[in-house]
């Protein structure tokens, strides 16, 4: 069933802006020559400065640096003797790999589904010997797969696959779009972290959440309105079900009108806009960007009653972090951590004179 999560990929990268994005201040650089304009990764001359490595803060907290393709976060991990980019993606269930550069396995039968674009098909079971990502080794485990062209195509990259929830649930993730890292804090049994960082204090708010298969879903309120919300890294735009779109009308300023071509044969018809305030566990976040749509093919996939998603425009405005044990996500505002990082530095300051 996890086929549709292809399609919401490509939705997301269909109503962004299409391009390569670079975190701020990034020292990597990528440059895509396009020879021609509907050319696939392996047919494009691409160079790319490698990642830097990923560090351990501590003897149990592992730092992972990541960049952006567009808004989706792309990170380095190793299949076998294949090493390259796979994007950080809560909304996938597990490990999915690309099918044009892992060929062979079994056709999954009875696993093609409908999603917001179409059907997405040919799903492929294959073993790999050993899968390496800071934090995470697999070895002889069995990985779907299928083809995920039509996103490099858009993204104008190499993508090897996605890394979704299974591989990361074990550990309290922190997501800093501000520094482009992965912060992965290991936990206990009751989902206690077993270590800190120095630079770490108490969150601004956190919000409580269920799982729903492997996917946080929370309340938020829109107009007055009480919605169910889910969160996904692979969430490029905000996303609201288009049949609410009657109760949030007045708050949503619809900015854009167009027809949506994704991965399969149907096209939607989606209106992208900006949400002018949503409040979270007591918080108002003011002026955020989103699309309507409908969600209908995307709740059949995720097993969900879902009102909507909140992704990159929800998670890059401050440093959050999700603990899956204990069914909690933290907060902390830009301007918490400036004034924290301030003090930290007047302290430090202090004690050498």
């Amino acid at each position: 069933m996890y086929a549709l999560r292809l399609v919401s990929l490509l939705f997301f990268s269909a109503i962004s802006s299409g391009q390569l994005g670079l975190w701020p201040g990034a020292k990597q650089r990528a440059l895509v020559q396009v020879s021609r304009p509907d050319a696939l990764p392996d047919q494009l001359e691409i160079q790319m400065e490698a990642f830097p490595a990923a560090s351990d803060s501590s003897q149990t907290i592992i730092e992972i640096p990541f960049r952006l393709s567009g808004s989706l976060i792309m990170v380095q991990a190793q299949v076998n003797e294949q090493s390259g980019s796979f994007i950080f993606d809560s909304g996938a269930p597990d490990l999915k790999l690309n099918t044009r550069y892992f060929q062979g396995g079994s056709a999954v039968a009875n696993t093609a589904a409908g999603g917001s674009t179409g059907r997405v098909e040919n799903l492929r079971l294959q073993s790999i010997r050993r899968f390496v990502w800071p934090g995470r080794v697999l070895e002889e485990v069995k990985v779907e797969g299928f083809d995920l062209s039509h996103l490099e195509q858009v993204r104008q990259e190499k993508i090897l696959g996605l890394i979704g929830f299974e591989v990361f649930k074990d550990y309290e993730i922190g997501l800093d779009y501000k520094e482009s890292k992965l912060i992965l804090y290991p936990l206990d049994a009751q989902g206690r972290r077993l270590a800190q960082r120095a630079e770490d204090f108490p969150a601004d708010y956190w919000i409580d959440f269920r799982l729903e298969g492997h996917i946080p879903v929370f309340p938020v309120q829109i107009g007055g309105q009480t919605l169910q919300m889910g969160l996904d890294t692979g969430a490029e735009k905000n996303l609201l079900h288009i049949q609410l779109r009657s109760k949030i009308l007045s708050h949503f300023q619809i900015q854009k009108r167009g027809v949506l071509n994704g991965n399969g044969q149907a096209a939607v018809e989606v209106f992208t806009g900006e949400i002018d305030k949503l409040e979270i566990a007591g918080h108002v976040l003011y002026r955020m960007r989103g699309a309507l749509t409908n969600l209908d093919a995307l709740n059949e996939a995720f097993g969900t009653k879902l009102d909507g998603l909140l992704g990159f425009e929800f998670l890059s405005r401050q440093f959050t972090t999700i603990n899956y044990r204990k069914r909690r996500m933290y907060i902390w505002s830009e301007i918490s951590r400036l004034k924290h990082s301030k003090l930290q530095y007047l302290a430090s300051k202090s004690s050498k004179l």
